[in-house]
């Protein structure tokens, strides 16, 4: 039996990869000029060896450095997905849920995994569908159907 072949790219919205570079960058600059006063500071509050406020900082320069390393290597492997030529929702696509609890109808932008914030109305389509959906249709993008929804902000 044959496999399909392992996919080594995350696929993104072009306004994603736009916001992760934005915040890659203001990290790069800013968040490490700020670090690198805190450390000034914390350097000159007292002894190396016993200074708490100082290992503080280190941890949260540590964390930053994390953060930026994560941000590096998803834009990395990033690629813009493409609309969809037959019409399909996929990345980037706009939906329409109606919350079973309030009768609300709620609009999502399909997005991929690295960028989806329900809170904000980005899902991702790799994200559980039974959190969101609870009978999930084939969606055109000609029309806009309306989902059964649970509520995303229980």
């Amino acid at each position: 039996m044959r496999t399909a072949p392992a996919v080594d790219y995350l696929l993104i919205t072009a306004e994603g990869y736009d916001r992760l570079c934005s915040q890659l960058e203001t990290l790069r600059t800013g968040g490490r000029e700020a670090m690198s006063e805190r450390l000034r500071e914390a350097r000159a509050d007292g002894h190396l060896e016993d200074n708490p406020a100082l290992f503080d900082v280190l941890e949260e320069q540590a964390q930053l450095e994390r953060r930026i390393a994560t941000l590096e290597a998803r834009l990395s492997e990033a690629r813009i997905a493409e609309p969809s030529e037959d019409g399909s929702a996929g990345i980037g696509s706009s939906v329409q849920a109606r919350d079973l609890e309030t009768s609300k109808l709620v609009e999502y932008e399909l997005v991929g995994a690295i960028e989806g914030n329900v809170n904000q109305g980005r899902v991702s389509i790799d994200g559980p569908s039974d959190a969101r959906c609870s009978a999930p249709l084939p969606v055109t993008s000609s029309a806009s159907p309306v989902h059964a929804a649970k509520s995303a902000t229980r």
